[in-house]
């Protein structure tokens, strides 16, 4: 009996392990993975969509093609009095066409300004007395023979003297300036005057100058360092004024 008592408790104490080991067996337990299966798994998953961003435009798709202008053409410019829609290119106003046969068309002035009065061809320098005169009278204080020469032009008249050739006009030329002290003396410029200009302002002219042709130009009387010089002028056939002869 005793004997038999002791059986029976070993067996309750034995059960619980018995009942323990059923559970292992009945639930396996999941082999854990090794390490190095991790970075694997993560390599080989398809990567996160990134957030969409703009990609820089490469320089070569902004440079121009070949043959193209550096510059965009300007934008037409819009009708007056027609108004574009939203998103609509203003139409280009018609380009003025000039009627044919009327070369001699002229712009209106704007309103409230006055009509432009057209200025005068401009004139040759030649023909204008006073830029003669004063290329004269300053080549005559600078000794400057060669630009005397270019007026001075047979028959010429020295005082009551005329020469017929050009030769002798330049000897007479380099024999007077030889003589005068004209280093220190200055043009202060000159006035012209018609014979009978000349005649109601300074008397009729000496007797020495008779011979002159003295009806038939313009007088100028230059100033040089206040001694009075004075030409006698005449227009040549090409527009330009020559001396035709010269009194100091």
């Amino acid at each position: 009996m005793r004997v038999a008592c002791l059986l029976i408790l070993q067996c309750l104490a034995s059960a619980p392990a018995l009942g323990q080991q059923a559970e292992a067996v009945a639930l396996p337990a999941v082999p854990e993975a090794p390490a190095s299966a991790a970075p694997e798994a993560a390599a080989s998953a398809p990567p996160a969509a990134a957030p969409k961003s703009k990609a820089p435009i490469p320089e070569a798709a902004v440079a121009a093609p070949a043959g193209a202008p550096s510059e965009a053409p300007p934008a037409p410019r819009p009708v007056l009095g027609s108004r574009a829609s939203p998103g609509e290119t203003p139409k280009a106003a018609p380009a003025l066409v000039k009627p044919a046969g009327q070369p001699g068309l002229k712009a209106f002035p704007a309103p409230g300004q006055p009509n432009p009065t057209p200025a005068p061809p401009p004139r040759k320098p030649e023909e204008d007395l006073a830029f003669s005169a004063d290329q004269l009278y300053g080549a005559v204080v600078t000794k400057d023979l060669e630009s005397l020469m270019a007026f001075c032009r047979p028959p010429f008249f020295f005082e009551g003297k005329a020469i017929s050739t050009d030769a002798e006009i330049r000897r007479k030329w380099q024999t007077s300036l030889a003589n005068q002290p004209l280093e220190s003396v200055r043009y202060l410029g000159m006035q012209s005057f018609t014979y009978d200009e000349m005649v109601a302002r300074h008397g009729k002219p000496p007797d020495r100058l008779a011979a002159w042709p003295l009806k038939s130009g313009v007088f100028t009387v230059g100033n040089l360092g206040g001694h009075a010089a004075i030409v006698l002028w005449r227009k040549s056939a090409n527009g330009s004024w020559q001396a035709v002869g010269f009194h100091d």
